[in-house]
Protein backbone atom coordinates (compact mmCIF):
# COMPACT_ATOMS: atom_id res chain seq x y z
CA UNK A 1 0.00 0.00 0.00
CA UNK A 2 3.02 2.25 -0.11
CA UNK A 3 3.77 2.71 3.59
CA UNK A 4 6.61 1.05 5.51
CA UNK A 5 5.98 0.40 9.19
CA UNK A 6 7.88 -1.54 11.83
CA UNK A 7 6.05 -3.99 14.08
CA UNK A 8 8.08 -4.19 17.28
CA UNK A 9 5.77 -6.32 19.42
CA UNK A 10 2.38 -8.02 19.27
CA UNK A 11 0.49 -4.79 19.90
CA UNK A 12 2.98 -2.06 18.90
CA UNK A 13 3.33 -0.41 15.51
CA UNK A 14 6.30 1.91 15.26
CA UNK A 15 6.06 4.72 12.73
CA UNK A 16 9.38 6.30 11.80
CA UNK A 17 8.68 9.17 9.42
CA UNK A 18 11.47 11.30 7.98
CA UNK A 19 12.46 14.42 9.88
CA UNK A 20 10.89 16.53 7.15
CA UNK A 21 7.42 15.40 6.17
CA UNK A 22 4.57 17.20 4.45
CA UNK A 23 1.00 17.24 5.70
CA UNK A 24 -0.24 15.46 2.59
CA UNK A 25 2.25 12.64 3.25
CA UNK A 26 0.96 12.30 6.81
CA UNK A 27 -2.61 12.30 5.52
CA UNK A 28 -1.70 9.47 3.12
CA UNK A 29 -0.24 7.35 5.96
CA UNK A 30 -3.33 7.93 8.10
CA UNK A 31 -5.57 6.96 5.17
CA UNK A 32 -3.60 3.77 4.50
CA UNK A 33 -3.61 2.76 8.18
CA UNK A 34 -7.33 3.49 8.41
CA UNK A 35 -8.00 1.22 5.43
CA UNK A 36 -5.84 -1.53 6.93
CA UNK A 37 -7.66 -1.36 10.27
CA UNK A 38 -11.05 -1.42 8.52
CA UNK A 39 -9.94 -4.46 6.53
CA UNK A 40 -8.74 -6.25 9.67
CA UNK A 41 -11.98 -5.44 11.48
CA UNK A 42 -14.09 -6.86 8.63
CA UNK A 43 -12.20 -10.17 8.68
CA UNK A 44 -12.30 -10.65 12.46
Amino acid sequence: MGVLINCTADNVIRLVPPLLIKKDEIDKVVEVLDNIFISIHKTS
